[in-house]
């Protein structure tokens, strides 16, 4: 009986060990993703203020990493601009976007707001917020800078973008795209909408200044706030602007960044500047082959050439998977040659998983130089969440259950994401070693000023 009621301890401690070290890697999360999100009852009836509600509940019962004091600052602000129920998803999308706002994540947002939106797209340049795309009632505008929004320069109404999004500038201008053409949004950042109507003082390329007022959409389009860059892609039709006039044709001869708009995953030998050019908007399967399958072809390539040069274009990797990149981040510097180099682009777009790719290379390469601008996060951010439909209004948002942190190194008790504790680095920083962004004007001549920098300090010449 001894022998049984030992056995049994041992088995006991042994189990215990076992569930001691399944915790410490982060058990308890793995756990909850399998078990998904805790959801409340949907509410009836379907109303924008049930809609908030809803959000509120959800955010609540599943938002993890964040404090009580923030958490309560996001359930405040719901619940005291309700207190007037909005009467329609415009209104209640100014509302869930500022309460999201509080959560000081970029993450955690409003992913898809429900605003009516003027008959244009719009893209920050170096100088200035420039419309890349009209419907076809509205030509003229296609290239034009924008000089004012409601009777405010753009640059006046990106001031109060923290009231609507979080993040740091780099998203906030990228992100305030979406809201500058948005007559409510505009509205509450400070400039004059008369019945959905907005005045726009734009200038052509030619230097002609010219007024006009445009009235939103009657319907609401599609949005994603993860992928609103393809806006400025040639002839992109996402998010149903089929027939709209772009700036960009995919007949003109566009520099590689722009190439095959319909393909995420790019590579590309560059014999003349000794380069390999490798392409990744997204850390995602493309329609046609697998990341992972991408990476191992891309690092084919790079050790069958030995190239004296890499170019990785993270731009617009805006996120995905980064366990589906992580051989390719660990093994590319060791496929260079001796004196070889690895340029990284970064970009706005440049977020979540592209982010954590990013810091990967930065970490395992000995000879790694980041071009373009700063990325769109910081390198601790809560993501791993989930996307939460609101039935009333179609608004959808995103809500974050991990914490990631790639700029410390953290232990096995750390309550960062469990992949972290077997993938992650510290880095200090991604910041861009090189600050380049195209101009209005590069763009309009297919140049790409980024890739010309590249070349430049490779020793090569412009493409």
């Amino acid at each position: 009986m001894r022998k049984v009621l030992g056995c049994l301890g041992s088995m006991a401690t042994l189990a215990a060990l076992i569930v001691t070290a399944f915790l410490s890697i982060g058990g308890w999360q793995m756990i909850t993703v399998m078990r998904g999100p805790k959801l409340p009852a949907r509410p009836q009836p379907a109303t924008p203020s049930t809609d908030l509600e809803y959000l509120r509940q959800v955010v609540r019962d599943n938002e993890r990493g964040v404090t009580d004091d923030v958490l309560d600052q996001f359930q405040k602000t719901i619940r005291t601009l309700s207190a007037t129920p909005p009467a329609n998803a415009d209104t209640a999308s100014i509302i869930a976007a500022r309460a999201l706002a509080k959560l000081k994540n970029a993450h955690s947002t409003l992913t898809e707001p429900r605003l009516h939106r003027l008959p244009i797209r719009v893209h920050w340049f170096s100088d200035g917020l420039v419309v890349v795309k009209a419907r076809p009632e509205w030509p003229r505008l296609v290239g034009s800078k924008i000089l004012a929004i409601g009777g405010k320069r753009p640059e006046q109404l990106l001031e109060q973008m923290t009231e609507l999004a979080a993040g740091n500038n780099s998203w906030l201008r990228y992100r305030s795209e979406y809201f500058l053409v948005a007559p409510a949004a505009i509205a509450f950042l400070g400039g004059q909408v008369n019945d959905f109507a907005v005045s726009l003082i734009t200038v052509d390329p030619t230097g002609k200044e010219s007024s006009s007022s445009l009235e939103a959409d009657r319907d609401v389009l599609p949005a994603d706030a993860f992928w609103e860059w393809e806006h400025q892609l040639p002839s992109d039709t996402s998010f149903k602007t089929n027939g709209w006039k772009t700036l960009l044709s995919i007949e003109n001869p566009l520099p590689l960044y722009l190439q095959d708009p319909q393909r995420l995953l790019l590579l590309r030998d560059l014999p003349e500047f000794d380069a390999i050019y490798v392409r990744m908007n997204g850390s995602i399967n493309d329609d046609n082959i697998s990341l992972k399958q991408f990476g191992e072809d891309s690092l084919t390539l790079i050790t069958q050439r030995q190239r004296k040069n890499v170019i990785i274009d993270f731009r617009f990797n805006w996120g995905g998977g980064y366990d589906l990149t992580t051989k390719f981040t660990r093994q590319l510097p060791r496929k260079l040659p001796a004196s070889g180099n690895i340029f990284l682009i970064t970009g706005p777009n440049t977020f979540s998983a592209g982010l954590i790719a990013s810091a990967r290379l930065k970490h395992f390469g000995d000879n790694v130089t980041i071009v373009g601008q700063p990325a769109g996060d910081e390198l601790q951010f809560r993501a791993e969440g989930f996307l939460v439909s609101l039935p009333a209004t179609g608004m959808k948002a995103y809500v974050s259950t991990a914490r990631h942190d790639f700029q410390h190194p953290i232990g096995w008790f750390s309550d960062c994401y469990f992949l972290d504790k077997f993938y992650g680095v510290a880095v200090d920083s991604i910041a861009p070693d090189v600050t380049v962004e195209n101009t209005s004007d590069a763009y309009r001549n297919c140049r790409d000023q980024v890739m010309e920098t590249i070349f430049r300090r490779a020793g090569g010449k412009d493409p």
